[in-house]
């Protein structure tokens, strides 16, 4: 078993695996053995690193390969949700618009880039107060912050609650369910001047919401920090006013099947076949 020193060069690696073949050979068994982790271990340790377990990492990966095929490439929505392990367009269709926000094809219609959230109250009486730090960088740029409560570190499906900032400062989450939740900023920095440039910056935090109206307060500021291999997708759409994300890539008719077939790891899915979450 590997010195607990290098628990998180033995994630990074298993994330790197996942990216290079998102149906993972013998599935996640096959990745714990790489890193010389029992199954169990690895599991623990990677959802303690990444705020998610291997299983869900993977089939967010999944889903965020096919909204990327979606824009650029001509595939059809059946055959986008196929390279991806769906045997059902209905089934795809489905999980695509729970995670994402909009169905497949309101995705590619719009080019990847769906109405921003602006804010999300839940239905609870719990609250959160916060502060975002964006840093030094941030007094010269112009901010898009969005900040959500989500069930793990995967940046999917609709927010318990969720607002926006136009920079760094105090933001208010209302509506919390009683529960454990994970806290994700996301920022987009477009700096000015000589050198302009765009930053997306990510920060998250694990707190716990009560039952009653009291109002919890994250006990240090979200300091942001430039993406890191390990971040789990964001599919949500919405989570920036403009855009979510770099810029689509143009669509390209010509594009094969066989790259297609390449970038999910050259394995087809077996037959029947949805990705577990």
């Amino acid at each position: 078993m590997p010195d607990t020193s290098n628990i998180a060069a033995a994630v990074e690696q298993a994330v790197l695996a996942m990216r290079a073949d998102l149906f993972c050979g013998a599935g996640i068994a096959d990745i714990a053995s790489r890193t010389f982790y029992s199954k169990f271990h690895f599991t623990r340790e990677f959802s303690r690193l990444v705020g998610t377990t291997p299983r869900r990492f993977l089939a967010a990966l999944r889903m965020e390969r096919a909204s990327t095929m979606l824009l650029t490439t001509d595939l059809s929505i059946a055959d986008a949700g196929t390279m991806v392990g769906y045997s059902s367009v209905g089934t795809f269709s489905t999980r695509f618009s729970a995670l994402v926000g909009v169905s497949p094809r309101q995705w590619r219609a719009c080019g990847g880039r769906p109405g921003a959230i602006d804010r999300v109250e839940g239905t609870a009486t719990g609250q959160l107060r916060g502060q975002v730090d964006l840093g030094a960088a941030a007094e010269t740029a112009d901010c898009d912050v969005f900040v959500g409560a989500f069930e793990d570190s995967i940046v999917q499906g609709r927010p318990v609650a969720a607002t926006r900032l136009d920079g760094p400062g105090a933001f208010h989450l209302d509506g919390l369910p009683p529960g454990e939740w994970t806290v994700v900023v996301l920022a987009r920095v477009a700096h000015r001047g000589p050198g302009a440039h765009v930053e997306w910056l990510r920060a998250d935090a694990r707190m716990t919401a009560y039952a009653d109206s009291s109002t919890s307060q994250l006990p240090v500021r979200l300091r942001m920090r430039s993406a890191r291999p390990c971040d789990p997708p964001v599919l949500l759409g919405g989570t920036h006013a403009d855009p979510a994300g770099p810029p689509p890539v143009r669509r390209n008719r010509e594009y094969p099947l066989d790259m297609v077939l390449g970038q999910v790891g050259g394995v087809a899915p077996a037959p029947g076949g949805t990705p577990g979450r």
